[in-house]
């Protein structure tokens, strides 16, 4: 787990200081986005959301405003919030998204921790086996 811990950013967890410092949509405001993120969440089949658009467009705003709905109703997340203005969240280089993404999982869903540890244990021993070639 320390491995993990290591490349976890931490500042592109929805609840650290950096995230919860930002806005939040404003209330009666991004109504129709946030409702339609809500029923995606209870009714795909389809786990993973990646939401998309340029800098600046509110993605982060939007997330950040509808994740107390889905601690509220049980949904387990895990979310990377990307920033421009931080090193450790601003692209997906040194596995810290993969990181950060299964540090969450092992939280949320602790079922998932043999088997995310067994994927960090093959990644790791790879890497070192090609370091040693």
């Amino acid at each position: 787990m320390t491995y993990l811990e290591h490349h976890v950013a931490g500042s592109a967890l929805y609840n650290s200081a950096p995230c919860t410092s930002h806005s939040f949509c404003h209330p009666n405001t991004c109504v129709d986005p946030l409702e339609e993120l809500f029923n995606w969440a209870l009714n795909y089949k389809i786990q993973i959301l990646w939401l998309k658009g340029p800098a600046g467009s509110s993605k982060s705003t939007i997330i950040r405003s509808i994740i107390p709905r889905f601690l509220n109703a049980a949904i387990p997340i895990a979310t990377f919030l990307f920033s421009t203005d931080d090193d450790t969240r601003n692209n997906m280089k040194q596995g810290r998204l993969a990181a950060t993404l299964a540090y969450q999982l092992i939280q949320v869903i602790p079922e998932t921790l043999p088997h995310i540890l067994t994927v960090v244990c093959i990644m790791f021993c790879t890497r070192r086996c090609q370091r040693a070639a």
